[in-house]
């Protein structure tokens, strides 16, 4: 007789989010992370290990890896997560999730102008982490005025009268964001 056995190789399952794949949060604000794995045979499972501490507003879903929820506390929170793959390999993984204060951009009111006069107007983000890039993600400037990525500042000479609306968005160096209109 003679026998014929398949062997497969299967990558070793890890977790493939380190501390610096995980976005920040802010306080108060929608917050969702799915966690991801590599190797392995699917379908896995998550678990949130013992001793770990989310967050007060966020909860880790044990089937779809996920973590989501409003924080409503500040801080940094140490958690360790593991994985199960079919074939019972497992991987786990200490991490840090930092939650901070919302950022906001203020504008300063009014903001209004003249066509042909010079203007300039400084954006702020409050509860930022510089540096911060600045950028305009909807609508439009009036002809003539510039958006300084690096500072914020919105300056030049108006080269048409009306109104404009747009929209621009502030990131720090954490990855957190603030949006104005």
């Amino acid at each position: 007789r003679t026998f014929v056995m398949y062997i497969a190789f299967q990558a070793p399952l890890e977790i493939k989010d380190k501390d610096t794949d995980i976005p920040p949060a802010q306080r108060g604000r929608s917050y969702s992370h799915r966690f991801t794995v590599a190797g392995g045979a699917q379908p896995v499972t998550w678990r949130l290990l013992p001793g770990s501490v989310l967050p007060k507003g966020l909860a880790f879903n044990a089937a779809s890896g996920e973590l989501r929820g409003t924080p409503t506390e500040t801080g940094q929170f140490r958690f360790s997560i593991e994985v199960t793959d079919v074939l019972k390999t497992v991987a786990a993984r200490e991490l840090v999730l930092g939650v901070f204060e919302p950022v906001s951009v203020q504008l300063p009111v009014p903001v209004g102008g003249a066509a042909g006069a010079d203007f300039r107007v400084e954006l702020r983000l409050d509860n930022g982490h510089p540096p911060v890039v600045w950028k305009l993600t909807g609508g439009s400037l009036p002809p003539g005025l510039q958006l300084d990525e690096k500072t914020g500042l919105i300056s030049g000479r108006p080269s048409a009268p009306g109104t404009f609306s747009f929209r621009v968005q502030a990131t720090d160096a954490l990855g957190l964001i603030g949006t104005a209109q």
